[in-house]
């Protein structure tokens, strides 16, 4: 991925045009039957996660030659508000699928429904087994072997307790293809859906972005809540230049939904291994 220096310019929509277009996504929330959200960075920044374009973004920092924050604390932050919010909208039925361009766990952690993710990039916490599929979710980060693997083939050092296969991280680096399974499911809820929500996301990176692409081309209502430009502004339904978090909450104050208050389900998560087979 090419990192040299891009547009980082954010925008912010005034209060007046902000409040008419809360009032405008609510109502496309409710006359929804079926609701998909994309997200990318945008939404784990005010966690303490880095974005990657953005004035401070990874790839910004590393475009100027100077140093990046560390993701070694991923384990130690928080959902945010924006995504119990989506926990909030899918307890409702307002919200059928979310397909994630994040690594960060974040939404399993909050209480989105495993069968209901597609995370195109992987999981941080989320081993696999090389045989059997079986996938593992750890209440840390789990990290490959790096310089010890030769191989390139992300493995992790574990074996699984199935089939004593070697385990393998799940996250997809620069180059590699996309998990069939979270890529299947994402094409089909794009086909599907009749809204599609891109909350945080550049739509710069392919082939993740060509799934809000085709919901769009497709004739889904197109809402997307960025700070900076992105390249299908044009197609979109409706445009909103704010903080995601901002836009979410007072979303839900418009449908008179409360967001919930923060939960991390990461124990639960690694104790009962339950909710993650259904990623196989």
């Amino acid at each position: 991925m090419d990192t040299a220096l891009e547009d980082t310019t954010e925008f912010f929509d005034s209060d007046e045009e902000l409040q008419v277009k809360i009032k405008e996504f609510a109502t496309l929330l409710r006359k929804s039957t079926h609701t998909v959200f994309f997200t990318g960075a945008g939404i784990s920044t005010s966690a303490g996660i880095p974005d990657f374009r953005g004035p401070t973004g990874i790839w910004t920092l590393q475009a100027k030659g100077l140093p990046t924050p560390s993701l070694d604390t991923m384990n130690n932050i928080l959902p945010t508000p924006t995504h119990m919010a989506m926990v909030a909208l899918q307890d409702r039925n307002m919200l059928k699928f979310v397909i994630s361009q994040n690594v960060d766990g974040l939404h399993l952690r909050s209480g989105i429904k495993p069968h209901a993710l597609a995370e195109l990039h992987g999981n941080t916490n989320i081993e696999r087994c090389l045989v059997c599929s079986k996938h593992y979710y750890r209440p840390f980060r789990v990290r490959p072997l790096g310089a010890a693997d030769p191989s390139g083939r992300h493995l992790t050092g574990r074996k699984c307790e199935q089939c004593v296969g070697l385990l393998r991280d799940s996250i997809v680096h620069f180059g590699e293809g996309l998990p069939d399974r979270d890529l299947e499911a994402g094409f089909e809820h794009s086909r599907k859906c009749d809204l599609m929500v891109v909350l945080g996301s550049s739509l710069s990176v392919y082939p993740a972005a060509e799934l809000p692409h085709r919901a769009a081309q497709a004739g889904a209502q197109f809402v997307i809540i960025n700070l900076q430009r992105t390249p299908m502004d044009d197609l979109a339904t409706l445009r909103i230049f704010a903080q995601v978090d901002r836009v979410m909450v007072a979303v839900m104050k418009e449908l008179n939904m409360l967001v919930p208050p923060v939960q991390d389900l990461q124990k639960e998560l690694a104790d009962s291994q339950v909710a993650v087979r259904s990623l196989m």
